[in-house]
């Protein structure tokens, strides 16, 4: 599973690993409207077991002639660290979508069915937390209970760990370019060497992740996320994906939009980020984080009694 220094080690590298899909999806409010309600229930069954490895053979998607057909997801009881009143199961999707007849990953998918009546049940809402690289098995309750009382009678909140991450074919990148043994360089080099070093940094993560992750890696993309949502949808049994993403996943849900614009239905992209914005992203983020980490060294300086030093320069050797 995948821990907080892998998970660090994916947010680096799946924005470059990603094949961008233009961000051309208009975004529309889920409310519980006088709109005609959508009855059908995607065809699900319980089913008894403590983890949802338990719960790995229940859906796969076939292929005939090249055709994909998806199972219904069988969901059942979820792991313990996932909460109380969810149900978890699994679904089989191609590694690599290209070639849908090759080899498989499983994804871990997580559920909390719509509180309301039949009458009021307009279907499935699949969430997505952003990262990219961050778990979303526990986001269906989390963001669930933060959802207006009429969305949550009227949507079965999906869940979902993305391919690389959680439960779903996790990414190993072992030692991470030695990430977690030091200091990093500063995310804003200042200087030829400093830029040197920083690019070298990186370059032992990409290769660390490259050595320990196989055949999968070239498979992390956000375009290849996109179509294992559709398999998502079709698991369910839904003719439209109802989707809620935030950060990075209003980018994923901007390429689902783009990919299967005829299948996309209700959708909110809060915080919305694009495909452009990555790299000016990052570089504000780490004048910022500079900037933050200098306040942190100012209050130690001001607390003698930490012992790290009197003053920036010293904490930061201190530091370092």
């Amino acid at each position: 599973m995948i821990t907080s220094r892998r998970g660090a080690a994916l947010l680096l590298l799946l924005p470059l690993l990603a094949s961008p899909a233009p961000a051309t999806a208009a975004t529309t409010e889920i409310r519980a409207t006088e709109e005609a309600p959508n009855t059908a229930r995607a065809t699900t069954e319980p089913r008894a077991g403590s983890d949802i490895e338990d719960l790995g053979a229940t859906a796969a998607t076939q292929t005939s002639a090249g055709a994909e057909a998806t199972a219904p997801i069988r969901f059942g009881p979820c792991p313990p660290d996932v909460g109380a009143g969810v149900q978890c199961g699994r679904l089989e999707v191609p590694r690599d979508h290209a070639n849908p007849v090759g080899p498989r990953i499983s994804l871990a998918l997580s559920r909390i069915p719509a509180s309301g009546t039949p009458q009021e049940h307009r279907g499935a809402l699949l969430v997505n937390p952003g990262g990219p690289g961050e778990p979303g098995l526990d986001y269906a309750a989390s963001k669930r209970a933060k959802l207006p009382e009429g969305v949550r009678r009227a949507y079965d909140v999906v869940g979902f760990d993305p391919r690389g991450v959680g439960r779903s074919a996790p990414v190993d990148c072992g030692p991470t370019g030695g990430l977690f043994e030091r200091p990093r360089p500063d995310p804003v080099p200042r200087g030829h060497a400093a830029e040197l070093s920083y690019l070298d940094g990186l370059r032992g993560i990409a290769e660390d992740c490259r050595r320990n992750s196989g055949a999968l890696l070239p498979h992390l993309s956000t375009v290849e996320t996109a179509r294992d949502m559709d398999l998502v949808r079709q698991a369910l049994g839904e003719p439209v994906l109802n989707y809620l993403g935030v950060s990075y996943g209003t980018y994923l849900g901007a390429a689902y939009a783009a990919e299967f614009p005829h299948r996309t239905g209700r959708m909110v992209l809060d915080s919305a980020v694009g495909p452009d914005d990555w790299h000016r992203f990052d570089v504000r983020q780490g004048f910022a984080m500079l900037a933050q980490r200098d306040v942190l060294f100012d209050w130690i300086a001001a607390h003698p009694e930490l012992g790290l030093g009197a003053d920036r320069a010293a904490v930061r050797s201190s530091y370092l």
